[in-house]
């Protein structure tokens, strides 16, 4: 019996030996995404239009885009504005919106998130931008380019991906605008949405697990698998 339990004692060791190194390995990748809306009104430029989104009543209703930010995240670019301003550019994902009856999701690859320093005329400003998107909406609608903007007076220091909670609970301050194709058999037009009162809200924040986090815990279960195995093992030779 003492055998085994020193048997048993050396895998162990050897176990947390692994996880204290994998721990070390990944004590600084972890990544904190976080859920943001942009919601306001959009207005249809007429009745047609805005029942080919399913909006029977007026020409207005409501519309949300998400996305999901790590604002931990360095920016992808740095740009330099007239007046000594900058913006940087920052990757989003699960960029998904709703307008009317309509749904439809944007691939990665395709926003474009900004923060702006507006240090020269005090306007801070977020904005996300979708160009070119040919994005089939159903019955004809073909969605092709969307931006929509935030800002106010000197919310932030600097464009850091976390200076985009600043802009979260400003009501009633952005704009933007949504065009689209209506394709039919013989023609296609185009045609426009206006968004008024845009605001932010951050809906939450999830631990997103990294590739090495994932190692850390595959290993974890295999150990404690082996562990377990190979106590077996020898308790049945003894």
């Amino acid at each position: 019996m003492y055998f085994v339990t020193r048997q048993l004692g050396e895998i162990m060791k050897k176990f947390f030996a692994l996880m204290l190194a994998l721990s070390c390995v990944t004590a600084n990748v972890s990544a904190q995404a976080s859920t943001f809306v942009f919601e306001g009104d959009a207005t249809f430029r007429n009745v047609d239009v805005a029942n080919s989104f399913g909006v029977t009543n007026g020409l207005t209703t409501n519309f949300q885009v998400r996305f999901d930010l790590d604002t931990n995240q360095p920016n992808t670019e740095i740009i330099n504005l007239s007046g000594g301003d900058t913006a940087s550019n920052y990757p989003i994902s699960n960029n998904s919106y709703v307008l009317g009856n309509r749904t439809w999701q944007v691939p990665s690859n395709l926003p474009f998130f900004r923060v702006e320093d507006g240090s020269s005329d005090s306007i801070d400003v977020l904005s996300l931008t979708v160009l070119d998107a040919g994005i089939d909406v159903g019955d004809g609608i073909v969605i092709d380019f969307l931006t929509v903007f935030i800002g106010d007076t000197s919310l932030i220091s600097n464009t850091s991906a976390a200076s985009v909670r600043n802009f979260v609970g400003i009501n009633d301050n952005g704009v933007g605008i949504l065009t689209f194709f209506l394709d039919f058999p013989n023609s296609r037009s185009q045609s426009s949405v206006r968004f008024s009162n845009v605001r932010l809200s951050e809906l939450a924040i999830s631990a997103v697990p990294e590739p090495a986090t994932w190692l850390m815990m595959v290993f974890g279960f295999a150990g404690v698998g082996l562990a377990l195995k190979r106590r077996r093992r020898l308790i049945a030779t003894t």
